[in-house]
């Protein structure tokens, strides 16, 4: 018997999915309640090379190529080069690339279905759309922070969230290789370079409104009309506590609030849940402890990073960032866990760890 699998939402993380099921000849199919794949875009696309373990990557859906970074805090700039190379992803081209991967592998993909319920019964699962109604043996919840699966099933729910906002906007760069972030108020904002006069801009954290990135363009000289789109959205911020899974039942990516708490950044994270849900359906293991094995322990450290950043002055910030700048270029953001225990050893660091607890 091949089971009827239904995955609900097709970003990053249930399109990679039903393109793992599919080559393995699952029935797949993914609802997407958008007409267009894709859109909106939510994120800056900007990835670690990590990204090359899970697809490989065709120069048409790269955007640009970040080889330094500029992090602010306070008064003080640190300017660092990147060991391996940053990208970033035409996240519209990105989606669709993962889109025909998942189709020619053998998945549907019906789109403009906004699902309203999911229901299930003693063996399966309903799954209610505004046009259709559709019986599946294996449910996905894909959708984002706001899973409806989740509220529909019992599973966690996204409780804790944070607003992000960004604009493509036109902003002349003497280093269009170059990421700048800023670390102040509880908010992190950056610079995100498409090309040598375009950018990704933006502002996530705390309580921030739309003022606050008008104020923020105002600050880098950027006029209203060099703006060419806003977009924005709640970026889940991840909590231990709660199921992720139940019976044939799971969620993967935003849904499960696999997002990195430092930057916002869920791509990878999703991509990692994706195929750990995929090995709990293909093999039959437990869905809970495959995501604990792989994600959990970035999860929680991003977390905390996270914290003990809110809660540093100007003084402590410069200073767990000069401290740490040749690992910060040189390790990668979705491996934390592998390189934390030398910032640790360091006793130069001690005098912060009162933030960390």
């Amino acid at each position: 018997m091949n089971p009827k699998i239904i995955i609900i939402g097709a970003g990053p993380a249930g399109l990679y999915l039903a393109f793992l099921l599919a080559k393995s000849k699952k029935n797949v199919t993914v609802l997407e309640e958008n007409k267009d794949l894709g859109k909106p875009v939510h994120c800056t696309g900007i990835v670690t090379s990590e990204i090359e373990d899970f697809l490989d990557i065709p120069n048409s859906l790269i955007q640009n190529t970040i080889t330094n970074v500029e992090l602010t805090a306070g008064k003080k700039k640190i300017l660092f080069p990147l060991k391996e190379p940053n990208y970033v992803l035409d996240r519209e081209k990105f989606d669709r690339h993962l889109a025909k991967k998942a189709e020619d592998a053998g998945a549907k993909i019906k789109k403009d279905r906004k699902v309203i319920r999911v229901r299930k019964r003693a063996n399966d699962y309903m799954i209610f759309t505004e046009k259709e109604s559709f019986e599946t043996d294996i449910v996905v919840g894909a959708e984002g922070w706001n899973s409806i699966t989740a509220k529909w099933l019992g599973l966690r729910i996204n409780k804790e969230v944070m607003p992000g906002l960004q604009v493509i906007a036109k902003k002349p760069l003497k280093d269009k290789y170059k990421v700048r972030f800023w670390f102040c108020n509880n908010c992190i904002k950056w610079i995100v370079p498409i090309s040598e006069t375009t950018s990704k801009i933006g502002i996530a954290g705390g309580m921030i409104k739309i003022k606050d990135l008008d104020e923020f363009l105002w600050e880098l000289n950027i006029q209203k009309a060099d703006c060419k789109e806003y977009f924005g959205g709640f970026i889940p911020i991840f909590t231990y506590f709660g199921k992720r899974s139940m019976q044939n039942a799971y969620l993967i990516g935003d849904s499960a609030g696999f997002v990195k708490a430092t930057t916002g950044g869920g791509i990878i994270p999703a991509l990692k849940s994706a195929r750990c849900c995929c090995d709990a359906i293909m093999l039959q293991k437990n869905y809970e402890k495959l995501w604990k094995k792989h994600l959990l322990m970035e999860m929680i450290l991003h977390k905390k990073i996270n914290r003990a950043i809110a809660k540093m002055d100007e003084k402590a910030l410069e200073a767990l960032f000069i401290e740490n700048i040749r690992l910060l270029s040189k390790e990668s953001r979705d491996n934390v866990s592998k390189w934390m225990l030398k910032p640790i050893m360091n006793p130069k660091n001690w005098r912060l760890f009162r933030y960390f607890f």
